[in-house]
């Protein structure tokens, strides 16, 4: 009996392992396979931007989608904004907003299938006032004259220009189908009013240029079969040298750049965006900072030794939060935010006050474009207060057109067509008016004096250097 009962106690053991080992496989391939949920796809539509008086946006839920069923009901509603606000067909797929004022809404859309399953989007629509369109009455008008100084021995298309020291650089290009593009780089120096020819480290064009004191930072742009590049060119204009460096990763464009102390802040137009190049011109090191804000395409404008990154974009919307990098001691901190969301501004600190100027304050799906503004905002750095004024016309500060120039107690924002001069001691405007169908390329302050490059009628550049006087 002891031995059965030996034998019966084996195979019970036998047996449960077995069952314990059968069920662990299956628990197994139950985590491996979980059952699949087929939730609807929520989508909302493109954020929408309106100037009164036109106060009515129309909202399609079209693109919503779900693969496994179909959508049953559609819900929206509003989760932030004025008061005011109408939605005509809230459970529509497609519905008109009415009765906007001026603010930012968010609206939420929520869509459920016939399984009861949902999933919620959300879009932002701007509401502007009238008053935020441009004034340009009472703005004198000044004639600019353009005198030749220098023959360019070669123009380029996509030239990228700089100056520093009393040197003006033309760097990179090519031609106009784009099929060869150039390392030359043609230098003129002022004092000598002669011509110099060196070359970048690598073939390119499109590049962004950023000024540290007596060098030159020729960046990323547009190499042969791929649209950036690691490749950052240094030119010294003191001792007429060259170095070179490299990113750490392919940038095309910089939206904007910041010197501070011995270090120079670049804000690129490559994922992560949120990421800040910094290179010390000291140790040639370079170093990534974060934003804390996860803005991308920020504004960088050096106060002191401080870098204000303003606007830019969060979640694929404008944003208004303005974070400060304090370089003395590698510090965060954040201040009131600017007066509205947006992106690509020109910006310059000049006389304890930061000019934010322009930019992108929304999207027109309709048109498929980007809304600019005109608007300035004029911060004060001590008391941390805003006042404000116009531009003379709407306009956003792309790349290398993001700074203006300080010249004679004025402050000058390059328009392409036009230059509007503004005078801080009277908080007065004047329009700088350019010959008939001339468009700049690039203005540039050497040793005091301004210079242009500008465009031929058919996107070319001149083969002129300009002395603009006015």
């Amino acid at each position: 009996m002891k031995k059965i009962t030996g034998f019966l106690l084996i195979a019970i053991s036998i047996s449960i392992a077995l069952f314990n080992s059968c069920k662990k496989d299956i628990c197994k391939d139950c985590d491996i396979n979980p059952p699949v949920i087929n939730y609807p796809v929520a989508s909302a539509g493109y954020d929408q931007t309106i100037i009164l008086p036109t106060d009515s946006v129309y909202l399609n839920a079209d693109t919503s989608t779900d693969h496994h069923g179909a959508i049953v009901t559609y819900q929206w509603i509003k989760i932030s904004g004025p008061d005011s606000i109408s939605i005509v067909n809230p459970t529509a797929a497609q519905t008109w907003v009415t009765h906007l004022k001026e603010g930012y809404y968010l609206i939420e859309l929520k869509v459920t299938d016939s399984a009861g399953l949902f999933s919620k989007d959300t879009v932002q629509v701007t509401v502007l006032t009238a008053q935020q369109i441009c004034d340009t009455l009472n703005r004198a008008t000044i004639a600019i004259q353009l005198v030749p100084v220098a023959t360019i021995p070669a123009t380029r298309y996509r030239m990228t220009i700089a100056a520093a020291g009393n040197k003006l650089l033309l760097a990179g290009g090519g031609t106009e189908s784009e099929t060869a593009l150039f390392s030359d780089v043609d230098i003129y120096d002022f004092g000598t009013q002669t011509w110099s020819t060196a070359h970048l480290s690598t073939v390119r064009s499109d590049m962004s240029v950023a000024t540290a004191g007596n060098k030159i930072f020729f960046v990323g742009g547009e190499v042969p079969g791929f649209y950036g590049t690691t490749r950052v060119d240094i030119y010294d204009a003191s001792t007429n040298a060259w170095s070179f460096s490299d990113l750490p990763s392919p940038v095309g464009l910089l939206y904007s750049y910041a010197v501070a102390g011995n270090k120079v802040f670049f804000v690129t137009d490559r994922a992560p965006y949120d990421n800040v190049y910094v290179y010390d011109t000291s140790t040639g090191v370079w170093s990534v900072i974060d934003l804390p804000e996860h803005q991308y395409n920020a504004t960088a404008t050096t106060v002191g030794n401080k870098v204000y990154f303003a606007g830019g974009g969060v979640n694929n919307r404008e944003s208004d939060v303005v974070n400060i990098y304090d370089n003395t001691t590698d510090t965060w901190s954040t201040t009131s935010s600017i007066s509205q969301p947006t992106s690509e501004m020109a910006s310059i600190y000049e006389n304890g006050e930061i000019y934010w100027a322009g930019g992108v304050i929304g999207h027109d799906p309709v048109k498929d474009r980007d809304i600019a503004t005109c608007k300035v905002e004029i911060r004060d750095v001590s008391t941390g207060s805003s006042s404000f004024t116009n531009l003379s016309a709407p306009d956003d500060f792309y790349g290398n057109y993001g700074k203006p120039i300080y010249y004679n107690s004025k402050i000058i924002f390059n328009r392409y067509n036009s230059l509007d001069i503004y005078d801080p001691q009277s908080s007065t405007w004047s329009i700088g008016q350019f010959p008939q169908n001339v468009f700049i390329v690039s203005v540039q302050l050497v040793n005091n004096v301004l210079y242009a490059i500008t465009y031929n009628n058919d996107g070319s550049l001149s083969d002129q250097i300009w002395k603009l006087q006015f």
